[in-house]
């Protein structure tokens, strides 16, 4: 099996910046790729890191992608309604955390994209997100 390789272009946060911790967002990744990959999927995460704590939130998973095609621009788009933040604490969740976008094929990582959300609790007692974009 030849090694799968992506070039990012682009990298699009829709409704990602100075917005509550838990709103919805789109995210937006357009790429390149090696080798035709086919059957695969996307999966998302938010990772928050406290010392000898992690907690990790499914934010979500794409339906399976029939093909990406060999040198074409391919575009990955994907909604996000809510993060659901239930049962984690403020205080962890008012920290940096890191957004993941995980290409699999089949069960096989094939990439991965990470993108850091700072998080600030603000004056209304509300925590607030920008998500970084990894490529600026």
């Amino acid at each position: 099996m030849q090694d799968i390789s992506l070039d990012v272009k682009e990298v699009k946060i829709e409704h990602g910046e100075n917005c509550l911790l838990e709103e919805n967002f789109k995210l937006i990744i357009k790429f390149t790729n090696n080798c035709n990959i086919e059957k695969c999927s996307w999966d998302l995460k938010y990772f928050v890191d406290m010392t000898n704590k992690r907690h990790i939130i499914d934010i979500g998973k794409s339906e399976t992608i029939n093909c990406y095609e060999k040198d074409k621009e391919n575009i990955f788009e994907y909604s996000v309604d809510e993060i659901h933040l239930e049962g984690i604490p403020k205080n962890l969740l008012n920290n940096v955390g890191l957004l993941v976008a995980t290409l699999y094929k089949e069960q096989n990582e094939v990439f991965k994209l990470s993108m850091v959300v700072q998080v600030e609790k603000k004056e209304d007692g509300k925590l607030y997100r920008t998500i970084l974009n990894p490529l600026e």
